[in-house]
């Protein structure tokens, strides 16, 4: 059993110090043959010492590297980063995008490709390009801001960290009518207005593509109870762009509030609504997260 255990993980050893003593001379690592290494390694120190010191000497080197088809890495990934940039995924910059780009198409497909920092190798999701024959982009996600420091140092990034853009705003729900009849739509209209100093840009769209508008959101209650929201949240993007706002000025979205409740009976509902809210820069990267919210009612009678 301890054979079974140990051979195969002393293949993997192996194949990390070849890694490290035979990466400048594209050398092909052959595994050793299963037999030979149960007849000759009869050492238990040697193995020990072995399976310590080989992740230890794999884990100094950092750099991108061409992966097997296990996914380990196999020699150094030679195309040449042109660009980087590590650009903020939270309000609290606990997490980041990498991005690492390169003219022209990559010799490798991303699932092909690794980051190795330390003892972790990072994967890419995406090799997208700004067009066919312009900048190609590796992204990957970096979710340990230990590595941080490792990256900046490494690629020297253009890094792109979340701020809170000094907004201010009112916001207001209007339903189109003071009250309704039942069974009439109900619909509303949401007024973002600037009330700040300084201009600012949010995403418009982006979660409409299904039943409803899912940038919105809702809660509802009638005489003390909580309305069950009988609409489909499932929604598969959609088109977005962005809208900017001077000091002064406001934007009004329309939204259909019975694909979220059903409005059965006569009385004043209470509802809370919000919207959520990407602030962008001239770049169009995302600078900070929000949400637009505020309270208001709907009279139905009979």
């Amino acid at each position: 059993m301890l054979k079974q255990f140990l051979i195969p993980l002393i293949e993997s050893r192996l194949h990390a110090l070849w890694v490290l003593c035979f990466r400048e001379k594209n050398v092909a690592f052959n595994p050793i043959n299963v037999s030979l290494l149960g007849t000759t390694m009869k050492s238990i120190p040697w193995i020990v010492s072995l399976l310590v010191l080989a992740p230890t000497l794999w884990a100094a080197e950092m750099g991108l590297y061409e992966l097997s088809a296990d996914f380990h890495p196999a020699k150094p990934f030679r195309d040449k980063i042109e660009q980087a940039i590590l650009e903020s995924r939270s309000n609290d910059n606990n997490s980041y995008y990498l991005r690492l780009g390169h003219s022209g198409p990559f010799s490798l497909k991303k699932d092909r490709i690794g980051l190795v920092i330390g003892d972790k190798v990072i994967h890419f999701f995406s090799d997208r390009a700004d067009s066919p024959e312009g900048e190609h982009w590796l992204s990957a996600i970096i979710e340990d801001t230990n590595l941080v420091s490792q990256i900046v140092q490494y690629f020297k990034p253009v890094v792109r960290e979340r701020r809170h853009p000094g907004h201010r705003m009112l916001v207001t729900f209007m339903p189109d009518k003071d009250s309704l009849v039942s069974g009439e739509p109900v619909t509303a209209k949401l007024r973002i207005t600037n009330i700040g100093d300084s201009s600012f840009t949010f995403m418009h769209g982006g979660r409409q593509r299904g039943a409803r508008d899912n940038q919105f959101a809702f809660s509802a209650e009638l005489a003390g109870k909580m309305l069950p929201d009988i609409g489909d949240p499932t929604h598969y993007g959609g088109l977005g762009g962005g809208v900017t706002l001077k000091p002064g000025e406001h934007h009004e979205i329309a939204v259909d509030l019975t694909k979220w409740f059903a409005f059965a009976q006569a009385g004043t509902y209470s509802l809370r609504g919000s919207y959520y809210m990407r602030f962008m820069d001239e770049h169009s990267s995302v600078i900070w997260e929000d949400f637009a919210c505020a309270e208001f009612v709907v009279r139905i009678k009979n």
